[in-house]
């Protein structure tokens, strides 16, 4: 039982972890170049 949520909580973390990851990587790309995208 114990396995199951703490696998399941290395799930979540690791998308929110993506998510945040995405976030800092699009800002630290506006900050730095202004790709031609709409």
């Amino acid at each position: 039982m114990q396995n199951m949520v703490s696998k399941s909580l290395l799930f979540v973390a690791s998308k929110h972890l993506k998510v945040f990851y995405t976030i800092v990587l699009a800002r630290n790309s506006k900050n730095t170049s202004h790709p031609n995208s709409p």
